[in-house]
């Protein structure tokens, strides 16, 4: 598990070539593990409710692992609930996921401190843990916000997985809709608050996704290589 911290400059090379795009990109980009991966193109968001339930487990063990088998990187915010189990379900499967943060990427900041250890099994499968934010920047509740719109801007299409009428994920979406990205919604039950949202979401023109083959549908076409990327700058360990 690698502790080095590395930095792009939004003037950069390496840069997320999507991110260049969207409104109030961030000046620089923080990382620990495999930078590479933000030149897949095969990049799905995936993310939810805090309060994921058995529904949300579910959903996640039916569509995720073929989908990652076939080289899809999962996207999301290491957050409690849908963002720890679309993470997890990487992990399981020894296959590299990114992490986009609301803290600074070192051991101190990550936050919830409960998935401290998934973060560095995270790494140790070849995965990414970035953010906007400095090494020793602790969470605050505008962070989040913020940081959706780099979950949304640096992959090919959004997953929302269980998500109530005021949520975070729905943020998500919009931004990924205002960008012209593909916007996919988990159809859940009429009288389960958590799924008003991504029902809301497929009412108003969201993909309705019930297989793994739904979403492999999307990335059909889209290439499973990578190009190469170096590290820009290392500016620190933890």
């Amino acid at each position: 598990m690698s502790s080095d911290i590395g930095v792009i400059p939004q003037a950069d090379s390496t840069y997320p070539r999507l991110l260049q795009h969207i409104h109030n990109p961030p000046s620089q980009l923080y990382y620990r593990g495999n930078i590479s991966l933000l030149n897949n193109p095969r990049l799905l968001a995936v993310i939810g409710s805090r309060k994921g339930t058995s529904y949300g487990r579910e959903v996640i063990q039916k569509l995720l692992p073929s989908c990652i088998e076939s080289g899809i990187v999962i996207v999301s915010g290491l957050a409690y609930g849908i963002d720890t189990l679309a993470h997890r379900a990487c992990v399981e499967l020894k296959a590299s996921t990114i992490a986009v943060l609301g803290t600074g990427v070192d051991d101190s900041s990550i936050y919830p401190r409960e998935n401290l250890q998934l973060a560095h099994e995270i790494l140790q499968y070849g995965g990414l843990i970035i953010s906007e934010y400095k090494p020793g920047t602790p969470p605050h509740p505008s962070h989040f916000p913020a940081r959706n719109r780099i979950i949304a801007g640096i992959t090919s299409a959004t997953l929302v997985i269980q998500a109530a009428l005021r949520s975070g994920s729905l943020i998500t979406a919009r931004l990924a809709m205002e960008s012209n990205q593909e916007v996919l919604a988990v159809p859940g039950p009429i009288t389960d608050s958590t799924s008003e949202g991504a029902n809301m979401l497929i009412r108003d023109g969201a993909t309705p996704i019930v297989s793994a083959a739904d979403i492999l549908s999307i990335f059909e076409g889209i290439p499973t290589q990578m190009q190469g990327t170096q590290k820009t700058l290392l500016i620190e360990k933890t």
